[in-house]
C-alpha cells in the first residue's frame, strides 16, 4: 500500500489521477463507486435476543449467586435458594430489556443519520452523500461544511494557517489518500 502520508499533496493527486481545481467528474465518481465500493465502516453482525439473554449471565457475581442459590436449596434452605434465584432472574431480564431497547434505539439513529460531504466535482462544490465519497475526491473542509465523512481514512496532512488579525480564515486543510486533496481550497479561493 501507498504511503500516503509522506507523499505531497500534488504526488498524492497524480496517483488518484484527479486535477485539485476541477476534482472528479460526475461519470469517474460513479465508475469509482463502482469500483472501491461506498465510503462507510464495515457493521457488524446484529446481536440476536437470545445472545443478550445469555450475555446477562457472564458475570462472577451472577455465577457466585447461582451457586449460593444452589447450596441454599441443597441445606434445605428452600426460601433463600427461590429468592436468589428469583434475583437472579429479574437481574437478567432488567439487563436484558436494557440493552435490547440499546440495540434498537442504536440501529435507529443509524438510520436517522445521513452524513453529507462537500466536495468539487466538475469544477464545482456540490453536497454528496458520505457514503459516496471516492478516492481522489476533493473535499472541502471547513466551517460551512459539515464535516469529515466517516472513515476519512489514509491520511490527514493538517495545515493550519493562524490568521494575524481576525481569525476569520478557516483550516487549511489538505487531507489525502484514498479520499481527499482539500489543498484546492487554497488554489480556487486565492488564499495566500
Amino acid at each position: 500500500m501507498t504511503a500516503w502520508h509522506s507523499q505531497s499533496i500534488e504526488d498524492s493527486a497524480n496517483v488518484l489521477a484527479v486535477d485539485l481545481k476541477e476534482g472528479l467528474t460526475d461519470e469517474e465518481a460513479a465508475s469509482r463507486l463502482i469500483r472501491y465500493g461506498q465510503n462507510k465502516l464495515r457493521e457488524g453482525k446484529p446481536i440476536s435476543p437470545l445472545a443478550i439473554f445469555i450475555r446477562q449471565f457472564k458475570s462472577v457475581v451472577i455465577w457466585v449467586l447461582i451457586g449460593a442459590a444452589i447450596i441454599s436449596i441443597a441445606l434445605s434452605e428452600l426460601t433463600d435458594g427461590i429468592a436468589i434465584i428469583a434475583i437472579v432472574v429479574l437481574n437478567a431480564l432488567i439487563g436484558f430489556f436494557q440493552e435490547y431497547r440499546a440495540e434498537k434505539a442504536t440501529a435507529a439513529l443509524k438510520r436517522l443519520s445521513a452524513p453529507r460531504a462537500r466536495v468539487v466535482r466538475n469544477g464545482h462544490a456540490t453536497a454528496v452523500a458520505a457514503t459516496d465519497v471516492v478516492p481522489g475526491d476533493v473535499l472541502l473542509l471547513g466551517s460551512e461544511s459539515s464535516g469529515v465523512p466517516p472513515p476519512v481514512h489514509e491520511r490527514a496532512q493538517l495545515r493550519v494557517r493562524i490568521p494575524q488579525a481576525t481569525g476569520t480564515r478557516s483550516l487549511n486543510i489538505a487531507v489525502a489518500g484514498g479520499i481527499a486533496l482539500a489543498e484546492a481550497l487554497r488554489q480556487t479561493k486565492g488564499w495566500p
